[in-house]
């Protein structure tokens, strides 16, 4: 599947390479048919899940979870909403996955290719004044609170494990404990 350099579907070329498909590529492609078996009864939290998802990526009926789900056409925030719908229904989803590296964006590549070593820092400070008083509990547990809901604040560089090119992971809060 074609994919743009955040790892999100092409749509576009997937359109142009439906248009070119023939007769006899057609009965090639697998179809998307339901999960059988115990796990996957009415009620059940694979059925729920793969409801949601057919719900979510305007698929009639259930949807197989043995393939990808990036291959259906989703993406980080059709994700966000297929736990949205999960979570009412009783079924609630892991939001983290183990970090695994992943491609660096346009803008980080072209500043860790002006500063290769990453020696580098661009801070941004901010002083805030707090309407009232705050003990350093209170501080610490928004400030984690924040590093939790903001993923990216947990993003940590590499160019060792990638062999000598830069890769990126976020870690889990756990890991940062």
């Amino acid at each position: 599947m074609p994919i743009n350099s955040s790892g999100k579907l092409e749509f576009r070329r997937v359109a142009q390479w439906i248009d070119k498909v023939t007769d006899d590529m057609y009965e090639h492609i697998p179809r998307n048919l339901p999960d059988t078996g115990p796990e996957a009864g009415p009620g059940s939290p694979h059925s729920i899940i793969s409801e949601a998802v057919a719900e979510v990526i305007n698929l009639p009926g259930q949807v197989s979870l043995r393939g990808s789900f990036v291959s259906m056409g989703s993406d980080s925030i059709t994700a966000m909403r297929v736990m949205a719908l999960c979570r009412p229904r009783g079924v609630s989803l892991p939001d983290e996955d183990e970090p695994a590296p992943f491609p660096l964006s346009p803008i980080q590549k072209l500043h860790l290719a002006q500063f290769p070593d990453g020696e580098s820092h661009y801070n941004q400070s901010i002083l805030l004044k707090l309407r009232r008083p705050a003990s350093q509990t209170v501080l610490h547990a928004a400030l984690l609170e924040l590093v939790r809901r903001q993923r990216m604040l947990r993003a940590r560089f590499d160019k060792g494990s990638t062999g000598g090119k830069w890769s990126q992971r976020v870690t889990t809060m756990s890991m940062e404990a």
